[in-house]
């Protein structure tokens, strides 16, 4: 019996119990429809978060201080080590394109039309910060003006809507006050500093409002002191490069190893890290919810070998008709084999239909970027086949291994 023959016979056993192999195909279906939905949104939320995470500040490299050992990454206490020399010399660096330093400037009260709003610090950068991406609304303050841009969080602090040109009055803590001009109003991104959330956030020149200086070791006189720094690599292929020559630079010749404090130590954070901890997380997360999944793979195989066990019972004769006429046990073996494999693979292809389709509008559901994982939907055909092959060699082997005489005495 040739190969194609076999095929035919095992396609019109199929067909002739078509309710039977129906039912039986399910499980395999659902199986391979909850694995695909399940990687589908896997890939189109890792998608997502890298659009969020991954593009915004790409070539960026966050600059801090941290406790040595475990622990939170960066130290928000407020101290202060980057002086202005770091700055120049970390701008100075192959591949960098900017260098931004960012620090806070405590304030006592932000009115705008006489509303306070419960907000006690304002963050002091330069115009060229990465932080200011995007401005949905306006433009970038300048350097040393009294000028003023808002988060969106900032500016639903207030209970006036805050529009470009408003104007701000700040109270700071040594009883100073001063005028700032809205400017620009960013988007409503969530705004990222390595890779942490921030709060609500008034950014203003660093130049013009930040006090904080210390003397520069290098230099030799009292320099502006900043407790982060964000570097700017001009291209992505830079980044990696760039992050060593700033953490070799800071290690070796710079004035923040001598002012940082004892038991700290330099924090670099890139966006490359961020996604790379992203996809790991996502991945463990996508392996742990699809093993359960696969769950329903073993079932479906169940399925399929107590199925076939039944065919081989009810067509006992059948099969000793085939041995008296010559059939050889290769033939019988490999007759079952296929019909095993045709219910394991419809039900691998319906399965990878459905979870495509769930997968969609589950994406659509929860706004997710829609990302098709082709590796995965060959792997369900691969494991349709291998399912059925498995599932149907026991009752293929106990179908071929009855005896002629024995089989044709069965009614």
């Amino acid at each position: 019996m040739t190969t194609l023959q076999s095929l035919a016979l095992a396609w019109r056993a199929v067909l002739d119990n078509r309710l039977r192999s129906a039912l039986t195909t399910l499980g395999v279906t659902i199986g391979i429809g909850s694995v695909i939905v399940l990687v589908t949104l896997g890939t189109s939320l890792e998608a997502s978060l890298l659009d969020e995470v991954g593009d915004r500040e790409a070539l960026s490299i966050t600059l801090a201080i941290a406790p040595e050992g475990p622990g939170p990454p960066f130290d928000f206490t407020g101290t202060s080590v980057f002086t202005e020399h770091d700055i120049d010399e970390l701008a100075a660096l192959e591949g960098v394109d900017r260098v931004a330093p960012q620090g806070t400037v405590s304030i006592s009260s932000l009115e705008h039309r006489g509303e306070s709003v419960a907000l006690n610090q304002l963050v002091a950068t330069s115009s060229t910060a990465p932080a200011l991406e995007p401005v949905a609304d306006g433009r970038r303050f300048e350097d040393g003006a009294d000028e003023a841009v808002l988060d969106a969080a900032a500016a639903a602090l207030f209970p006036d809507d805050v529009e470009v040109g408003d104007s701000l009055t700040v109270r700071f803590d040594d009883g100073d006050e001063a005028t700032l001009e809205v400017v620009g109003i960013l988007g409503e991104a969530d705004r990222f500093a390595g890779g942490i959330p921030l709060g609500a956030a008034v950014y203003v020149s660093a130049e013009r409002f930040y006090t904080t200086t210390a003397e520069s070791p290098s230099a030799r006189r009292e320099q502006r002191v900043y407790p982060q720094a964000t570097v700017v690599a001009r291209t992505i292929d830079d980044v990696e490069a760039v992050e060593r020559r700033a953490e070799r630079y800071l290690a070796d010749a710079s004035d923040a190893r001598e002012l940082k404090p004892g038991g700290f130590e330099f924090a670099l954070i890139s966006q490359r890290q961020i996604v790379a901890q992203l996809q790991e997380i996502l991945a463990t997360v996508t392996l742990f919810v699809t093993a359960i999944a696969f769950i329903s793979l073993v079932v479906g195989s169940i399925g399929i070998a107590n199925i076939m066990l039944v065919s081989v019972t009810e067509r006992t004769r059948e099969i000793g008709i085939m041995k008296a006429i010559g059939g050889q046990n290769a033939a019988i073996l490999k007759l079952f084999l296929m019909e095993a494999t045709i219910l394991g693979v419809f039900g691998a292809l319906l399965g990878t239909a459905l979870g495509v389709v769930g997968g969609f509008f589950g994406a659509r559901y929860l706004e997710f970027s829609f990302v098709l994982p082709w590796g995965w939907m060959a792997i369900a055909i691969v494991i349709g086949i291998v399912v059925g092959l498995l599932a149907g060699l026991y009752p293929a082997y106990r179908a071929a291994r009855l005896h002629p005489i024995d089989a044709l005495r069965q009614e």
